[in-house]
């Protein structure tokens, strides 16, 4: 027996961690069965579950449970049910070297807009930039725009 499908799905990645990440998806559709000359057609569902832990940006490790169901609608059996687990190691090959992941943390004083010359000599808070990658991050600027109060950013670091 041959099958072939045409399906639709979704799914979703939800974070339980900075580098954890846990996929659910569901996908359902029709399928066409073939044997000796004689074909027909029924619906058909499948679902998934999958743990992600990101390695770097562009390699991850995973796991994978699956579930597919191939409905009979003459006898309301399954004409095939199946489940799957594997192990993947998936490489991303649009992720850049040069995007980092880093965390960035904002600490602000009050801030008085009647001071602004005071402000361009004394800081007005600080910044916590947090590399999550192992490699280093180059070629940083950080610099500070309030589109009311400012003409142009004012450069902090670089």
């Amino acid at each position: 027996m041959s099958i072939a499908d045409f399906s639709i799905g979704a799914g979703a990645a939800i974070p339980i961690l900075p580098r954890l990440f846990l996929k659910i998806s569901g996908s359902g559709g029709m399928y066409i069965g073939m044997r000796e000359g004689e074909s027909g057609s029924d619906p058909f569902f499948s679902t998934g579950i999958e743990i992600k832990y990101l390695i770097s940006r562009s390699v991850s490790l995973g796991i994978e449970s699956s579930y597919i169901n191939y409905i009979s609608t003459n006898t309301m059996e399954p004409l095939y049910q199946g489940m799957s687990v594997s192990l993947g190691l998936t490489y991303n090959m649009g992720a850049s070297s040069s995007d980092s992941e880093f965390r960035f943390i904002p600490e602000f004083d009050t801030i008085f807009p009647v001071f602004y010359k005071y402000y361009d000599n004394n800081p007005v808070g600080s910044v916590i930039l947090q590399n999550m990658e192992r490699g280093k991050i180059d070629h940083v600027k950080i610099s500070l725009f309030v589109p009311d109060f400012m003409n142009q950013p004012k450069l902090g670091i670089e």
